[in-house]
């Protein structure tokens, strides 16, 4: 995986490509970001 060149600041625009998980056994959600730009 490759890491981004620049760490993401409050206020800064992003696209996201993300697969949005539910743990409902566990009323927890996990969001995993594969594309971030």
């Amino acid at each position: 995986m490759e890491k981004l060149k620049f760490p993401p600041e409050e206020g800064m625009e992003i696209v996201a490509v993300d697969k949005f998980i539910t743990h409902l056994w566990a009323s927890k959600y996990q969001i995993v970001i594969e594309i971030l730009s």
